[in-house]
């Protein structure tokens, strides 16, 4: 069989591994990419555009393909890559493709115990049909952190299963959002005024013009809960 392939990232995930899947071929992908909404950040998506592009060439494409192929089904223990590192992310590319891809990642955690895994989802179905069928808690290493599909919509609390919701935002000054967790007494009541860059504070963590290699806020547990990064240029 052959072997799962481990990308070396750079860019704002510099130093970190991952293993991720060919986003063209996934049909969710393809549809959000697609949708008549430029709201739905998918619309935007930085993978689907460089694939599509062809920017590097055609050899990424065939190793997330190569991997699209494997974790879609049933990964053999046999077959378990050695994940040498502290903290590693799934899907950097790509989403999960059905249930057999989720259950191959818990495997994946299970079997790697010195390593934070981080994976970025919007398939709560798929996360919440596992987490029934199997029965049992999560991986204690493995942080799921739900990705809000719509832009200036932010999202306090994660989903059931969930460690944290990262949420997009097109400006990063002066944005005004329903506010659930508590008022200021300078703006209209159930609102707030708030900065992608401003420091951090118990409500949301800010995400823009950093490295995650710095902040790690994703990839340790009981971190703020709240992640906000505004939309990246094409």
């Amino acid at each position: 069989m052959q072997k799962i392939h481990i990308s070396k990232l750079n860019g704002k995930l510099e130093d970190f591994q991952a293993i991720s899947v060919n986003t063209l071929d996934n049909d969710f992908c393809r549809k959000m990419h697609k949708a008549k909404n430029d709201k739905i950040i998918c619309t935007k998506c930085y993978s689907f555009n460089t694939l599509e592009s062809k920017r590097f060439g055609t050899n990424l494409e065939k190793a997330l393909q190569r991997n699209t192929d494997i974790l879609s089904k049933p990964l053999d223990v046999a077959d378990v890559p050695f994940i040498n590192a502290s903290y590693f992310r799934f899907d950097a590319h790509g989403e999960l493709l059905n249930d057999t891809h989720f259950k191959n990642y818990i495997l994946i955690a299970k079997t790697n115990r010195h390593c934070n895994f981080a994976l970025w989802t919007k398939r709560t179905d798929i996360v919440n049909r596992v987490a029934k069928e199997l029965d049992i808690e999560m991986p204690f290493n493995l942080i799921l952190v739900w990705s809000n599909p719509f832009i200036d919509n932010v999202q306090w609390k994660p989903p059931k299963y969930f460690h944290y919701v990262f949420n997009n935002v097109s400006d990063d000054e002066n944005i005004i959002y329903k506010d659930k967790v508590f008022h200021r007494k300078s703006l209209p009541a159930k609102h707030f005024s708030m900065s992608t860059n401003a420091i951090p504070d118990d409500h949301y963590k800010p995400c823009t013009g950093q490295k995650c290699k710095d902040c790690l806020n994703c990839y340790q547990f009981s971190n703020n809960p709240c992640v906000i990064e505004k939309v990246k240029n094409k």
